[in-house]
């Protein structure tokens, strides 16, 4: 089975362990971020997405939009995101959380 790239918008809590790594996030606030993943298929990748995040630290880990991504990264218009699924293609995963907490 061929690997893909997939992106997914996540909500999620920051526990004590986040804080503490990325300086200005709050323990106990949700935070919305972007994340890439390389797998098989789009449950796959979110599978493996939502347990890297456990692993880091992250809480009551919410999806709201997945999708393929192109394989031309050209056809992303931010270049931050660009970057990030360049990463993502490399190690297999990368994510980017946004600093303002979320209600």
């Amino acid at each position: 089975m061929a690997h893909k790239l997939y992106l997914y918008l996540i909500h999620a809590q920051a526990d004590a362990s986040i804080s503490q790594r990325h300086k200005g996030l709050l323990t106990g606030k949700n935070y919305a971020m972007n994340c890439f993943a390389v797998d098989g298929d789009i449950e796959q990748a979110q599978k493996s997405v939502s347990n890297i995040l456990s692993k880091f630290g992250w809480k009551n880990i919410e999806f709201i939009q997945s999708k393929e991504v192109p394989q031309k990264l050209s056809a992303i218009p931010d270049k931050q995101l660009q970057e990030l699924a360049k990463t993502a293609g490399r190690k297999g995963f990368a994510y980017h959380v946004y600093s303002s907490p979320i209600e």
